[in-house]
């Protein structure tokens, strides 16, 4: 929790995000991608990627401070060919859903640790559920009853631990500018 100790940390963090979410809507538009991938990776609507420009608004000028992010092609690539296959599909969807879901958890300690007005600033990370533990276990048991086969665990944990790397790139190429100007507490 330690990027979201300033306001340049989350201004961080909020552009990393906007980077993973704005290639994985990319990539399950392709012919090929998985339908049980869509369904499950939750994509963020239009109105929480709005709110996400918001919050780096509020954040203005900490976020102006932070390069944009983009991933990079071999990204897309390696996306898009975990999306179609419906047994990788799982992993990405448990990183990505778990690290949403936590987002909800974590907004009110955020907004209390920057003393941000109530929304300002944490809007995105508000946005990801009413009951977070619920909404997981939920999403565990839709997990479970895929009943993958032992490939399909091994395509699933592999795309999971490739996702984790990933959005932590995405994370960490946001604050490498800031930290090396000794903006952010790591």
């Amino acid at each position: 929790m330690s990027r979201f100790c300033t306001s340049a940390g989350l201004a961080a963090v909020l552009l990393g995000w906007l980077a993973v979410w704005n290639q994985v809507r990319l990539a399950v538009v392709e012919p090929g991608a998985s339908t049980e991938a869509t369904a499950e990776l939750r994509i963020p609507s239009v109105e929480a990627l709005d709110w996400l420009a918001t919050d780096l608004a509020d954040l203005a000028p900490a976020a102006e401070a932070v390069p944009p992010q983009r991933t990079g092609q071999g990204d897309a690539w390696v996306l898009r060919e975990y999306l179609a296959d419906p047994s990788a599909s799982w992993g990405i969807a448990y990183v990505l859903r778990g690290s949403r879901l936590g987002g909800g958890v974590l907004a009110p300690f955020v907004r209390t640790a920057l003393d941000l007005p109530d929304g300002c600033g944490t809007r995105f990370l508000a946005s990801q559920g009413t009951d977070p533990r619920r909404e997981w276990v939920s999403f565990r048991r839709r997990l479970d009853a895929a009943n993958l086969p032992p490939a399909g665990f091994t395509a699933a944990v592999d795309s999971a631990r490739w996702t984790f790397r990933w959005v932590g790139a995405a994370m960490a190429a946001s604050s490498l500018p800031m930290a090396l100007a000794g903006q952010v507490s790591e």
